[in-house]
């Protein structure tokens, strides 16, 4: 009798049409290095250059090991994309969100609660808050709710049925007009401070010194509904980012040093 291996299901990846065109295009920049490099090693065992081939051949072992290992990641995580509108995507339930909700619970009556998701509640005493329930995302309603959209309705458990009504954000976290001083950290490179602002579509305005992060963005979904202070990982194409978050403001008034780039 044969022995079933049991495969893990990785959840969905969600990304807008673009940023999965920017990934196809990693993956294919990606395996024509790798076919240039198979030639290249090729060319060296046709010389063998004597002494110098062995230490040629390391090199180019460490090298297709680095460029494999980015393309298998990035193949997994295609093969896990799902596509969402540009313009929805802040709307998407993350870990951290606060839920305004409506819940029909089998053989009981329809009624409103607002949860907060989180990874991990510790005993019942910090379940309840000022009104608001912390639910964890491995519990059946957590899962069940994690990854879906405003608006959206949806049954778990035994016919238990739940509508999302509302995502509220708390006034100290990070949202669409804020300008964020970052420390972003990508696997790899040096620690890079940047000034970002969080928009929903990139505008065709400057603000001289700022960048601007879309909340379809791996990053700028990072960010969105964090806190000061607080330091969120991601991942784009297999590779380890992180940003720390500094500070946050919103801009009361635009500065004397906003450009309509449509005019240059």
């Amino acid at each position: 009798m044969k022995q079933q291996t049991k495969v893990m299901e990785l959840s969905p990846l969600y990304m807008t049409e673009e940023e999965k065109q920017k990934l196809e295009q990693q993956l294919k920049a990606l395996k024509e290095r790798e076919q240039a490099l198979l030639v290249k090693h090729k060319d060296a065992m046709d010389a063998i250059l004597a002494d110098s081939y062995h230490g040629n051949h390391r090199i180019f072992n460490s090298d297709i090991d680095l460029v494999r290992e980015r393309i298998e990641a990035i193949s997994r995580d295609l093969d896990r994309v799902q596509i969402i509108p540009k313009t929805n995507y802040y709307r998407r339930v993350n870990v951290g969100d606060i839920l305004k909700l409506r819940c029909t619970f089998v053989d009981e009556e329809p009624e409103e609660m607002t949860i907060r998701l989180l990874s991990y509640v510790e005993g019942s005493k910090n379940r309840y808050k000022d009104g608001v329930m912390s639910i964890s995302i491995t519990s059946e309603m957590g899962t069940a709710i994690y990854g879906k959209f405003i608006g959206e309705i949806f049954s778990f458990g035994n016919g238990n049925v739940v509508e999302i009504l509302d995502k509220i954000l708390d006034p100290e976290c990070v949202d669409i007009g804020d300008v964020v001083d970052l420390i972003h950290e990508e696997e790899g490179y040096y620690k890079e401070p940047i000034t970002a602002m969080l928009v929903e579509e990139l505008p065709k305005e400057k603000i001289d010194g700022i960048d601007y992060t879309s909340i379809s963005s791996p990053m700028g979904a990072a960010i969105y509904g964090r806190k000061e202070n607080e330091k969120i990982s991601y991942q784009i194409g297999g590779i380890n980012h992180s940003v720390s978050i500094q500070h946050k403001q919103k801009l009361e008034k635009l500065p004397s040093n906003y450009r309509n780039l449509t005019k240059n």
